[in-house]
Formats: C-alpha cells, structure tokens, sequence
C-alpha cells in the first residue's frame, strides 16, 4: 500500500494520524473533509472572514472547522467561564466585604483580611492535587467540578450568617477545599479540546474573567450597601455572600450536563460521533494523546522531571510579581475615597488586565512569541513595582504604578499555553502543570502577604514593593532557562520549533535530517479502543496501518533528490553518502519498488564500481554467516559496508539474479531462515515471464523429500507470497507446508503469522468448525487470584460439545451475508483473515448466529435433532479451559497448559503482537480437551449473567443455575460474561478463571464468541 507524502518532514505526531499531506491521493483521512484549523496560506471565501479571522480563528477556514469550534464556543467554553466566575467570585468576594462594613462590624483590626486569604489558600493547596489526580484515574471532570461547585456555594452562604472570624476561617478553608479542583480542570479541559491556534486566547478570556468577577463583585456590594444594607437586619457586607453563593447554584447545576470531559472519553448530549470522531483525529494532529491511567511510576516520573518545575518557577514569580493589584483598594481608602469609589476605581485596572490579557493572547495564537510576550509584561511589573518603591511621587504616579500592575495578569495565559504547546504528547505532565504550580503558587502567596504586605503597614509598606522588583527579575531569568531548556532538549528539530512548524505547516527539509519514528500506527489501537454501542444503519471507519518506513519506501526517489544524492559517477565514495541512508529506509519493508530504488541508485555507478560493489555485498553477507569464511581474502571485504541489513539483502539480490538456480538455492540451503529476504527480492526481479513460476517450483519441490522440515517451512513462505491462488498445484504445495508451519508451531510468531495468512487466502484445509467431546464429571471452579471468581468451588458439569477454535470471519461472514445482518468488522471480509476469529459481534449478533447455525448443522447432519448450538455457560467454557486441573495455593493462575505463564503461548499482551491472528497459531497450549485460543486472542461471550455494574457481579460465585444467572431473556441493560482475555489482556486476565463483563450490545475488536452444542 502506498502513502504518498510531501517532500517534507512533520513531527511524528502528524504521521500517526495524517500520513499523507497530499489531499488527493491519502488513503488515510480525506483532507478536504476534515479541516484540522485555519490555514494561514488558504484563501478564505471573503475579505472580512479574513480580517476578522485573524482576532478569531473560527471565524476564517473550513466550514465544518468552523461548524466545529463554534459549537465549543458556544456551549463548553461559556461553561468553563461561568464555572470560573463563579469560583472567583466566591474566591475574591470577602475583599470587597471587608472595605464595606465588615471589618467594623466584626471589629477586625489586625491580620484578619490576610488570613482569611491565607485560610483558603491552605485549602487549595490540600486539594489541589489530589483533585487532579481524581479526574486522572477515577472521576469525571464533569462530574467532580460541578458537585464541588455546589458545596462551597452553600458555605458562602454561610459566610453571610456567621458572627465569629474564627468559623470563617473554617468556612474559608474548606471553600478553598472544593475550589481547588476547578482552575487546573477547566484549564486541562480547555488544553484538550483547542488547538494551539485557538487556545492562549481563551486562556486569557478565562482569566480575564478573574477582572469581571472582581469588577462584577465591587459593582454588587456597591449596590447591596446602598440597596440591602440593614435589610431584615442583615448588612450590606452579608448580602453579598448570599447573593454570590445563590447566583453559583443553577451555575453548577448546568455544569453537569456542558462539560465535555475529555475528547478521548466525552458523552457529552451536544456531540455526535462524528465530532467525536473529527475532534479525536484534530488533537491528535496537535501532538495531543489519550490520557495514560494515573499511577505511582507515571507520578514518579512527572514530579522527578524537570519539565513542570520549569513552569512552576516562572508561573509562581509572574503571579507574585502583580500583587500589587490586592492592595489599591486599601491605598484609596487611605486617601478617603468614599466606598462607591474604592469599589469602582480598581474596575478601571480590571478592565485594562482584560484589553491586555485578550490582546497578548491572540497576539501569541498568531505569532508563537511566547517568551517576548511574557518578558516584555514582567519588565512592565519591574517598572511599577519601583514606581511603588519609591511611594513619595505623585498621585498621579502611583494611579498609573497600580493600574499597570494589572497588565500582569496577561502573562498566565500565555505561558500556560506555551508550556501545554511544549508538552503535547504527555497529556499527565500537562494535567499535573497548573494544579502543581497552583499549589506551589499559594504557598508562596501564604507568606507574601503576611510577611511583605502586612495590614498594619498599609498602604505603605517596608519592602513589599522591593522584593516584587526581584520576583519580577526571577521571572525573566526562569523564562529565558525554560526556553533554553527545551531548545536543548531535541526531539527531532526541537520541542518548541516543532510546534511551531507543526501549527503553521512550514516545510522542514528532509535534508536537516529529520525522519519519522520507525513505528507502526493504526487509528485504533489498543490505547483507543472502546466498547461501541450497537446502532442500525451506522459504519465505522477501517482502521489504517501506516508505517513510516512504507511512506519513505514509497517516496524514495524525492527523498534522495532532496539530499542531494550525488555518487560522483563510480567513486566508492558513494556509499557512504547520506543518501545511502535513505535508501536504507527505502528497503526496510522490502518490496517491488526497492528493487527499483536500488537499480535507478546503482545507475550511478560505472559498470566497473558497479560490479565491485555488488560482489561485495554478497561476499561480506557469504563471510557473517562463516559459510565460506576460509575461502575469502579479507582484501575482498574492501567496501565500508554501513548499510542497513535489508540494504545489503537487496544488493545480494541484485548480484544473484543472473546466477543459476541450483546457487541460488545453495545458498538458501546453508540459513534459509537469513536468505529468505534474498529470495523475496529475487522473485521479485523474476516476476516477468515464466522464470518465477519455474524457480517457486525449485523452491517448493528441492524440499519434498528434505529431512530439514524447517527449511521447507521456510521455502513455502517466501514462495507463497508470489503463488497465484488459482495455480491449483503450486497452492496444494505450499498449503502442505504451511499447516506444518502452524501445527508444529516451532518458528517465531512471525512467520506462524504469516503462514496464517496465507492459509487464509489459499483456502484454509483445515475443520475450523471441529467440535471437541467434553465429557460428564466434577471440576474445581474459579480461582484464589481474583476476588470476582472466588471461592474455588467444585461443580458437577454434564457432557456437551465445544467449538475446538472460536467463530470465524468466514463463517461468521456467510451467515452476516444469508440474514443480511449488519457486522461492522475492520477484516471481517479480509481474504488474509478468513480463519482468525470473528470480533466486533454483539452477544445479541453471537446468540443469533448459533440459533441460525443451528439450523443448518441439523439438515447438514453435523448435529442430531435433538441438539441445539447456544453460547456456553460459564461452568461449561471453564470445564472446556482449564480442564481438571486446581489451584495448589493461592497465586497461581490456571492456563489451559498448567500453572505456569509462558509469553509465547498464547496472544495476550506480553506476546505484544496487539491484534488478533489466524487460530491454531499456539497448539502447545491446547486445552486438556483439545481447545484452541481459549486464552488470549479474543474474549468469549458467554450465555452467563453478570451484572449492572461493571466492577462487581450482581452473580457471585458459588456458581448456581437457581439465581436466573442464566436467563437468556434478561433485561439488555444486564451485562453478560466475557471470558478468557483477547490480545490485549495480561497475563492476569488471559486466564482460564479471569471474569469480565461487557454489556449485550457491546463490541470492539478484541470480543468474539466460540459455540457449545448441548442437548435440548
């Protein structure tokens, strides 16, 4: 399959999902479809979208990019402000309360104002944390934020009834407590969803909201004190604190149902499956990934790092260094100002922190100048705070020293998104940013009011303002070590460059040297899979397998141009020119193009170098396998072989093509599993003509009589690849040697794989469908290992029969074709997965199949009338498993082969092969009975209840038929039993005992059914 791809590279995270920059040719994703963002090359639709789009990304692009974004204006992002209005009304409200009335009424005269604020920093920083870690592994984001919201709007309620400091203390403590999940959530959030085109400006929105809700708050109390003030015998001052915990209520409220989680698990009511999709396949452009489960290695990982400390330093300083802000209203106070002006001048710096922060904002959505942006505001800071220093200048001064103190504020946005930008690929480093520098935030805000700003110096003080000048310095310092930091540590161009060209599409040459991970990417893997509902009429798309060696082996002749491949026309030198490496890349997967590659690239060569070279090759490949090491001079080993492996196969291909047959063969024979790559390439040069089909039969027939069985195993593979499946006589021959390859099972999985796939496409022989005899008796149930299996308990089981594999895609595909019901199967009709296991199948679709293969086994006579196929019960699929065998004592898991785990015994996760194959690939590990994959390869539906709930069956062991566990006509919403563990399941769950669940109308890739015959 070929990936065309432009002449340029892109950071890996574009590979995994866009392997193709060229719209019309991509197999992958249909470009003109999906707008991943602006292009800020295309030409819009009009002038004002245009001019309009640079204040607004979603204004200008694509029509559904639009469509897209705006719906998350609309409803997520409004969410999240109003969240966050709500959390800093709450948060800040006790300031504008005490300035009217409330340090008289309480008689608060010392420290109070200051610990009050220190008393819900205290709670922030206990939660902060731990609330992240929450919403990493065990709670929703929508779910936490909200209930939290609800709690600390009842104790600001409470504020306003509360006579005594010390209760608000209490009360503050714990409005922190519930706070401190929301700041670092909804950032988290908003950092999933945006990209970095569009996410520093609604950063600064979000933040500006800070300046509203103070602005908001000081307009309220200015009205209260004037409206409510001793209203049913309450002040001004309390109203407030009843007012904004009764506004915050229908707020959270709302909050359940608009916020969205997290692309990769949202269920939120205004997605369909196609922006989940669209938004899923978006972020992973961005670099973003799906959340890796929370542990004490990944915290382990992130807090021993340098990356976050290199954010906290500078998040602390740049917060630190603004504070002047918290201290206006006390100066105008000082100064007389009556309490309507000292709650209405400080809106004035509020409304010029929002101008700013928004401003900066779009500024570093467009430009990517992070680091200026925030030096240029914490120069801004040193100036006012020196201006505050000083003190004895004009009123005048000191005005401009406080409002320009709030520009401060801009730089949060932009340095969140910066650090986010830099850290896209590890989605916990990012979750744990913000809350850890919140955390480390308020504690150093703990002793900077208390210490520098203390209430009895107010509004003058010591040397508040001094020490800010050096917070500020330490700012810019920490800023220029991040940036150099990350510009140090390369990955490929750079972190940060990266970003940059990723956003923007700039073209990086290839010639710089960067080239794409050599890894294998799918649109599902196993990080993405998840349990799909079951809805008539819908499709799924395939999913792709794209390698980036395939995309440079099929653009190889552009790569070489593009360095500049240049052999100086037969010197020796040529090979080891840069160029050599990409054609290193080009043969990795070899194919019939790099036979092609090779030749147009030895062209260069004078016939004399030419002929050398590929002598050469051939003797140093004869020389590493001491096939004829005493026969060789050294003298011959002349050229400096730095080639890759497959490099040096496609040379030795190419010098042997003209040589007789009977060498060639030869050669396979001294280490035919090393030559099969040789041979590969050789019939790929005999494809025209009659010369590969004569030299496939040398290949096949050298081998009839050969006690060597292995190397006719070896021989059938690299024939079978080129065999066309009509030639009725050479298909017979290798099909004999390929079930060798799987019911010996002695060779490496990759090349029992491969045999698989072949059977599959010639006509698998075969009795795929072979039902084994389980005989009457009592057996030992369940297992010590797992509390949903316990306790181990012995069962009397009668006879029935079990399929020897499970269900198949071509059986089950024969029966999806009579009954035309809908499978949505990636392979279900692949011809190369005729015999691996029928997946994506509800239990409903499994319990379908066996009432209709029932039918037709009866008129075929495979069974008796009498005889029904159903799906097994668990006591039934255990017995069939693991057989008589018993636990000896508690930590010992039961395979169908014994006690003991073996990696290559069966396609669990430590196998690592991640997908399903063909069965009867592991036979030494057959059951007792003679059952094939009953662990591992895909989990197995049984007929057997479970539960509602997930984690704990409603139907426990011991195992009873009187509880209604096996009542086929149970509700849907009841889940059944799935057993055995699929490719993806660990050695503790690809067990004979393990239990899992799925509910009846689920299905994914990793679940399929094996039948039981059972008499009526």
């Amino acid at each position: 399959m070929a990936h065309k791809i432009d002449t340029h590279s892109h950071s890996d995270a574009e590979v995994a999902t866009k392997p193709s920059l060229d719209a019309k040719t991509s197999p992958v994703f249909d470009t003109e479809a999906i707008d991943h963002g602006p292009d800020p090359n295309a030409q819009s639709g009009s002038k004002w979208r245009r001019i309009a789009g640079f204040f607004w990304d979603s204004i200008d692009g694509d029509p559904k990019y639009r469509a897209y974004v705006r719906r998350l204006d609309l409803i997520f992002f409004p969410t999240v402000l109003l969240g966050y209005f709500i959390k800093y009304l709450d948060q800040t409200n006790y300031s504008n309360a005490f300035v009217s009335g409330m340090q008289e009424d309480l008689e608060l005269y010392g420290n109070e104002r200051n610990w009050l604020g220190t008393w819900f920093s205290l709670g922030i920083m206990v939660g902060t944390i731990p609330a992240q870690m929450l919403q990493l592994s065990h709670i929703r984001p929508s779910i936490l934020i909200p209930t939290c919201e609800i709690c600390w709007s009842a104790l600001v309620i409470g504020m306003g009834f509360t006579h005594s400091i010390k209760v608000m203390y209490a009360l503050r403590f714990f409005i922190g407590l519930f706070e401190s999940c929301a700041f670092p959530g909804y950032i988290a959030m908003l950092g999933s969803w945006y990209g970095p085109n569009e996410l520093t400006k609604r950063l600064a929105i979000l933040l500006e909201v800070e300046s509203i809700a103070s602005m908001f708050s000081g307009y309220l109390q200015a009205g209260l004190y004037s409206s409510m003030n001793g209203r049913h015998g309450l002040a001004g001052w309390r109203w407030l604190f009843i007012m904004d915990g009764v506004i915050s209520v229908p707020v959270a409220i709302w909050g359940l149902f608009g916020l969205p989680d997290h692309p990769h698990n949202t269920r939120a009511f205004y997605w369909t499956k196609e922006h989940i999709k669209y938004g899923q396949e978006r972020i992973a452009k961005f670099g973003v990934r799906e959340q890796v489960k929370l542990n004490w290695a990944e915290i382990k990982r992130i807090y021993l790092g340098w990356r976050i400390w290199m954010f906290v330093i500078p998040y602390t300083m740049v917060a630190a260094c603004h504070t002047a802000t918290s201290y206006f209203n006390l100066w105008l106070k000082e100064e007389g100002y009556s309490v309507q002006k000292i709650n209405y001048l400080p809106t004035g710096g509020n409304a010029l922190a929002i101008v700013i922060t928004v401003a900066w904002g779009m500024i570093a959505d467009r430009t990517k100048q992070y680091y200026w942006l925030i030096a240029s505001l914490a120069l801004l800071m040193i100036v006012a705070n020196i201006l505050l220093s000083v003190w004895d200048i004009p009123k005048s001064a000191l005005m401009f020293a406080y409002y320009i103190s709030y520009a401060g504020s801009a730089c949060t946005p932009v340095l969140i998104s910066w650090t986010y930008g830099l850290n896209a690929a590890d989605t916990n480093t990012r979750q744990l940013l913000v809350a850890t520098a919140n955390l480390v935030s308020h504690v150093w805000v703990l002793w900077v009011p208390l210490v520098l700003f203390p209430t009895y110096d107010a509004p003058k003080y010591k040397y508040g303002y001094q020490i800010l000048i050096l917070f500020g310095g330490i700012a810019i310092l920490s800023i220029t070590a991040m940036k150099y930091l990350y510009s140090r540590k390369k990955e490929s161009r750079g972190l940060e460059k990266w970003w940059t060209f990723l956003l923007n599409d700039e073209k990086v040459p290839l010639s710089e040297g960067y080239i794409p991970l050599l890894v294998n990417l799918t649109v599902e893997d196993k990080a993405a899979k998840g349990l799909r509902k079951h809805k008539g009429g819908t499709t799924r798309e395939d999913a792709v397998y794209v390698s980036a060696l395939e995309a440079v082996r099929d653009n190889r002749h552009e790569l070489a141009r593009k360095l500049n491949l240049d052999t100086d026309h037969g010197s020796g030198n040529a090979a080891s020119r840069p160029a050599i490496f990409t054609l290193s890349l080009a043969a990795g997967h070899v194919g019939d193009t790099s036979e092609s590659a090779l030749d147009a690239w030895l062209g260069f060569l004078s016939p004399g170098t030419r002929q050398d070279f590929l002598q050469g090759a051939l003797d140093e490949w004869k020389y590493q396998r001491n096939s004829q090491r005493k026969a060789l001079e050294k003298t011959t080993l002349k050229w400096p072989f730095v080639l890759c492996t497959a490099v040096q196969e496609l040379l030795v291909a190419a010098q042997l093509q003209t040589a007789p047959f009977q060498e060639i063969l030869y050669i396979f024979d001294q280490d035919a599993k090393s030559a099969m790559p040789i041979v590969r390439s050789l019939l790929n040069r005999f494809a025209k003509g009659d010369k590969q089909e004569r030299f496939i039969c040398g290949l096949l027939n050298r081998h009839e009589y050969d006690l060597d069985e292995e190397k006719a195993q070896y021989a059938a593979l690299v024939a079978s690849e080129f065999i066309d499946p009509n030639n009725t006589p050479l298909v017979t021959q290798a099909i004999s040697r390929l079930l060798k390859v799987v019911k010996i099972g002695t060779l490496p999985l990759f090349y029992r794989v491969m045999a698989g796939r072949y059977l599959s496409l010639f006509g698998d022989p075969r009795d795929l469908v072979e039902l084994v005899e389980i005989t009457e008796g009592t057996s030992f149930f369940g297992s010590f290992n797992h509390p949903n299996s316990r306790p181990v308990h012995r069962l009397h089981i009668g006879s029935f029969k079990i399929g020897a594999f499970p269900v198949l895609n071509r059986d089950y595909g024969e029966f999806v074709q009579q009954t035309g019901r809908i499978w949505l199967s990636q392979d279900g009709y692949d011809p190369f997965s005729r015999n691996t296991p029928a997946t994506d199948v509800t239990w409903h679709d499994a319990r379908a199949f066996c009432q209709w293969v029932t039918q037709k086994w009866r008129k075929t006579g495979k069974i008796s009338l009498n005889e029904i196929v159903q799906l097994p019960s668990e006591p039934q699929w255990e017995r069939a498993s693991r057989g008589d065998q018993r636990e000896s004592q508690a930590g010992q898991d039961i395979y169908p082969r014994g006690t003991n785990f073996a990696t290559s015994l069966s396609n669990c996760e430590e196998l690592a092969l991640n997908n399903k194959c063909a069965v009867g690939l592991f036979p030494q590990s057959r059951s007792p009975f003679g059952c094939y994959d009953m662990t591992g390869q895909v989990w197995e539906w049984c007929k057997t209840l479970w539960g509602e709930d997930m984690a704990t069956p409603t139907f426990i062991y011991p195992w009873t038929s009187s509880d209604g566990r096996e009542d086929l006509e149970a509700d849907g919403s009841i889940r059944r039993v799935l057993r055995g563990g699929c490719f993806s399941s660990g050695q503790a769950k690809a067990t004979c005992t393990y239990r899992g669940s799925l509910e009846p109308t689920g299905f994914w890739r990793g679940n399929g059914f094996r039948i039981a015959v059972v008499s009526e």
